[in-house]
């Protein structure tokens, strides 16, 4: 589990990152807002970049998921244990959500936008699947 928890942790990090870095205004990797939104948001006639509050909100939900997985990995105490097992089934279940809602008509209409559209299916979906069974399994052996 100590591998799990660490590569949880890092791709997390990642995550993170990129959305100080967006809303930072920094625009990485793309060269322009258009391509960007195209490219992390995929929803039809939206051509800027939510607002850096927006951005920087989902950065910090997902550094607090980081910590549980560090706490559900057994490496830090962030949360009391039930808090840590409680956050980290629910990080599961919306992961898991997002992952399998990617596959689903209705996420299709809703994102028509290339690349996202194409993204979506090969990475972000299965990203958040992977994370989702990552989360179950971390809480799972957190439990026992």
């Amino acid at each position: 589990m100590l591998f799990l928890t660490y590569v949880t942790f890092a791709t997390l990090l990642i995550i993170a990152l990129l959305h100080v870095i967006w809303g930072l205004g920094i625009l990485w990797p793309l060269k322009d807002e258009k391509s960007l939104v195209n490219a992390i948001a995929g929803f039809q006639a939206v051509e800027k970049m939510p607002p850096a509050t927006a951005s920087f909100f989902v950065a910090f939900i997902v550094l607090v998921a980081a910590a549980i997985s560090l706490d559900l990995g057994r490496k830090v105490l962030i949360f009391p244990p039930k808090i840590a097992l409680i956050g980290g089934a629910g990080v599961a279940i919306v992961f898991l959500s997002r992952g399998l809602l990617g596959y689903t008509r209705f996420w299709t209409k809703l994102t028509p936008e290339e690349p996202f559209r194409s993204l979506d299916s090969v990475l972000y979906s299965p990203l958040c699947l992977a994370l989702g069974v990552s989360f179950s399994a971390l809480a799972w052996s957190f439990g026992t």
